[in-house]
């Protein structure tokens, strides 16, 4: 089962803060961004999952 959510979140820098957020977690996520769009894959088993 794919699990999926999204979330538009308006802010003077957006582009900004999307490329820091998918710098952080790119450590420890799959991460996919460009200056307009992010996409983080959080794996099945993490903290919280059924």
């Amino acid at each position: 089962m794919t699990v999926s959510a999204t979330a538009t979140v308006p802010t003077a820098h957006t582009s900004k803060i999307l490329q820091h957020l998918g710098k952080h977690w790119q450590h420890n996520l799959q991460v996919e961004f460009t200056p307009d769009h992010g996409t983080v894959t959080f794996p099945k088993d993490a903290r919280g999952a059924d």
